[in-house]
């Protein structure tokens, strides 16, 4: 239709004129199939490593096979991350259970493209979901770093921004480099997004005891240790520390987290 070919314009304009590098399609699961693959084909031939994100709320599969999107805006595992760190839903054993059956939902190359994120634009702020607790966030988002797919940190998260539902959460920046802030934490978890087994290991998810466990796996393993319980939990483990927060004397405290270094 002619509609249709004005939005493929539109689509390829901005790559052609603007070089873009790629494209976040609102509402996406609005919209037929039949329109994305069109979109994807105009997309791709004029620059193939444009990126295609959807935002769909749910079980995306028919829109990631390989014909339509690269990746979509991860909501699924913002609210398994919510139900472990903030709602009290999950255990360790049940969070590893869920992160395993999200990732077999789509295959390797999708699961690489996901926009995985702990808030946004039409959310409430997970800081504020979690009655402020900078602990929880940060084990959150260590979750969110070590995950395949590329993290999304929300404008304001980096100065603990508080916020209730849109447009709530949607308030000015405070550019006050005074205020209580979490640079270095991202900065740190940003540097571990360099190591090989993030950049292409695979991924695994697992328990020891009450702590939930993730690993990114290559020619070694980096593990990451998540205590989400309210109290101080023994890790046993002889790797090369990388990066902890809230670990002391071999035991991570409430809300803490550590990532070691594995030889295989």
């Amino acid at each position: 239709s002619d509609v249709q070919k004005f939005l493929l314009g539109v689509a390829t304009h901005w790559i052609e004129k603007y070089d873009i590098d790629g494209w976040r399609l609102d509402v996406s699961d609005e919209v037929s199939h039949d329109f994305w693959r069109a979109f994807r084909k105009s997309v791709k031939a004029a620059k193939p490593d444009c990126v295609i994100l959807g935002e769909n709320w749910h079980d995306s599969a028919p829109f990631l096979r390989g014909d339509q999107f690269d990746g979509i805006m991860n909501y699924a595992l913002t609210k398994a991350c919510l139900d472990y760190f903030v709602n009290g839903a999950f255990t360790a054993t049940d969070f590893a259970n869920k992160l395993s059956a999200l990732y077999v939902r789509n295959n390797k190359t999708a699961n690489g493209m996901m926009l995985n994120l702990l808030d946004s634009h039409d959310t409430h702020r997970f800081y504020t979901l979690a009655d402020k607790n900078a602990d929880k966030l940060a084990c959150a988002l260590a979750v969110v770093f070590m995950h395949t797919g590329a993290p999304c940190v929300y404008y304001g998260t980096e100065v603990l921004t508080e916020g209730g539902y849109d447009p709530d959460c949607r308030r000015t920046m405070d550019w006050d480099d005074g205020r209580e802030n979490i640079r270095p934490l991202l900065r740190a978890l940003a540097d571990l997004r360099r190591s090989p087994e993030i950049e292409d290991g695979a991924i695994a998810f697992g328990t020891q005891g009450e702590l939930f466990i993730l690993d990114r796996i290559r020619d070694g393993v980096l593990r990451l240790y998540v205590n989400a319980t309210d109290k101080a939990v023994a890790v046993r483990d002889e790797g090369e520390t990388l990066l902890a927060h809230n670990y002391r004397n071999g035991k991570l405290g409430s809300n803490g987290f550590l990532v070691v270094r594995r030889t295989l």
